[in-house]
């Protein structure tokens, strides 16, 4: 059995027809995809959980960008505990009503 593109080209048979490959090759086909759609909706569950049940900033970092308010540029928290960067972290702008 030839394979035909667009009815204008036919392209030859790399291998021979075989109805066991063909079962096996539907099998392992059916399989992956039902292990991929499993792991898209395990994700979305963990984003949600993320959203839902910890109320961190972990889902706004992945859609938007946005940093939550106790994490610096390095995106690490904040080593203070009144929220303002840590003066040692070279890689901090220092405001100066930060001094």
């Amino acid at each position: 059995m030839d394979t035909v593109i667009f009815n204008r080209w036919t392209v030859w048979n790399i291998a021979p027809t075989s109805e066991a490959i063909a079962d096996f090759g539907f099998a392992i086909h059916s399989w992956l995809g039902k292990t991929l759609a499993g792991l898209v909706v395990l994700h979305v569950c963990g984003a949600m959980y993320h959203a839902v049940v910890s109320r961190d900033a972990t889902l706004r970092r992945m859609t938007i960008g946005a940093r939550a308010e106790n994490e610096n540029q390095s995106g690490r928290s904040m080593q203070t505990d009144n929220k303002k960067p840590c003066r040692s972290n070279p890689t901090h702008a220092v405001r100066e009503y930060d001094f």
